[in-house]
């Protein structure tokens, strides 16, 4: 028994790598449930059984890979700025395309857009954790201003626009958006 067990869920992992990687290398619109199946190297019934849907497929998928780097954002310190902005920098170098390539497609498709704006909450309270002292003296309308630039400049596009765009190093794109967020948070 938990032997088959096991083996359902490594299927199931399976299917969720095979979907992740199809939704972050493909427009969604391009992807089938059976690519994710020939990928996966399972039968389309079995993704079916899994996702039920293209859409539940990307979710489940998204989520995982969410509260995968949730995860692993609990070791850095609250007030640690260098260390969050390094694990950042090698998140962008390691995801940072596909991510812009999935959040271009966040108009058209809901199940993006849902999960862009959790990603886009997660890191401003992040970023409202981390500069909590520097934001605590400031009036509400200049906070938010503050927190959505800071937001701005960490984010996943600046990150390209120095990095893909511009050709920064990795290290010079990470002192970049070190020397913005300075500048906002001083």
């Amino acid at each position: 028994m938990n032997s088959r067990a096991e083996s359902t869920e490594r299927t199931r992992q399976s299917v969720l790598d095979a979907a992740a990687e199809c939704f972050t290398t493909s427009a969604y619109d391009c992807v089938s449930l059976k690519d994710i199946a020939k990928l996966a190297k399972v039968g389309l019934q079995t993704v079916v059984r899994i996702g039920e849907s293209k859409e539940k497929l990307f979710t489940a998928g998204a989520e995982r890979a969410f509260f995968s780097i949730i995860e692993r954002t609990k070791d850095i310190p609250d007030d640690d700025f260098v260390e969050g902005l390094e694990f950042l920098m090698d998140l962008y170098e390691s995801w940072g395309d596909r991510m812009l390539r999935i959040l271009s497609q966040e108009d058209r498709i809901p199940a993006i857009k849902v999960f862009a704006e959790l990603n886009r909450s997660a890191q401003k309270h992040r970023i409202e954790t981390l500069f909590s002292s520097q934001l605590s003296r400031l009036n509400e309308v200049d906070k938010e201003r503050k927190v959505i630039s800071l937001m701005s400049v960490s984010g996943s596009h600046s990150w390209h626009v120095l990095r893909r765009v511009h050709g920064l190093s990795k290290e010079q794109t990470t002192l970049a958006i070190k020397e913005m967020v300075e500048k906002i948070i001083s």
